[in-house]
């Protein structure tokens, strides 16, 4: 027997719970499939939508760069020392010279990449954040043929 689809239908429901929260919205829709109850007549619907945005600073982007000029400055010191190390730069410039180069260099770059690493990813997921919404109520509704067994169910344990 093949299903039918009817466009246009549309099914009375009850609410027989209604949650601040959608885990407990799902904890009642989950106790009523473990019950056995016909899940295709139960719907949890959120109510009161409001779009999600992420809080837009410049505070993460100056965050960014002084982590990236602190990475950077010990990457720099790191290579200076290797440097030194292996007497490559020795008759040219003295050790704290190069000390002093190779900290500022890294500063530098290091806030930079840092920088744009924060700008790239802020740009990349910026529009994942306005995808979100957030509900003030979710309620769990059963078809109306059905819904006094349900209110009865979930009223035994909530």
């Amino acid at each position: 027997m093949a299903a039918q689809h009817v466009t246009g239908a549309t099914t009375s429901r009850r609410t027989v719970a209604s949650f601040p929260r959608l885990v407990e919205a799902r904890q009642v829709y989950n106790f009523l499939a473990g019950q056995s109850f016909p899940m295709a007549r139960v719907r949890i619907v959120a109510e009161g939508l409001h779009p999600l945005t992420a809080p837009r600073s410049q505070d993460g982007r100056a965050q960014s760069a002084i982590d990236g000029a602190i990475s950077g400055a010990v990457a720099g010191l790191l290579l200076v020392y290797a440097l030194d190390l292996m007497s490559w730069m020795t008759p040219l410039v003295s050790g704290f010279m190069l000390g002093i180069g190779g900290l500022v260099f890294g500063l530098v770059v290091g806030a930079i990449v840092g920088l744009i690493a924060s700008t790239w990813h802020s740009d990349q997921h910026a529009s994942d954040a306005d995808e979100g919404y957030s509900a003030e109520r979710y309620s769990v509704m059963v078809d109306e043929e059905e819904a006094d067994a349900a209110t009865h169910l979930v009223r035994r344990v909530w």
